[in-house]
């Protein structure tokens, strides 16, 4: 599901008076589920959820490669819930979002897109 949103008057402007409106569109990524693991038992799970932002432009590019980044999304949640979350302390939301934007940018380019963390739960057994 894509979003279309305009930006605010006068984001981006030009020297004769006349403003440029540049359209953006959100891409929604749901319920993103990894297994945490301890000692080689699941010690819990971190369920992400997140919104895609980028220019209406890069939006046939963000559907046609949203398969490769909600891999690689799944790819570094791995990666984060075993070498970085401690499930004793509470969730480091800025550097899970840093993960996640990495991540965005290895496959889309740098920025192509902006994420826009929006729900992060760890669930303990």
């Amino acid at each position: 599901m894509a979003l279309a949103c305009p930006a605010p008057a006068g984001a981006t402007g030009h020297g004769d008076g006349e403003v440029s409106r540049t359209e953006l569109v959100y891409e929604k990524i749901y319920a993103l589920t990894v297994n945490l693991f301890a000692r080689h038992r699941v010690n819990g799970q971190l369920e992400v959820s997140l919104d895609l932002e980028a220019k209406a432009r890069d939006a046939a590019m963000l559907k046609h490669l949203r398969p490769r980044l909600e891999d690689a999304y799944t790819r570094q949640l791995t990666r984060f819930g075993q070498t970085i979350l401690d499930t004793r302390r509470p969730l480091d939301l800025r550097r899970l979002e840093d993960a996640l934007q990495a991540s965005t940018d290895e496959v889309l380019g740098k920025g192509k897109a902006t994420v826009l963390l929006y729900s992060a739960v760890v669930n303990q057994p």
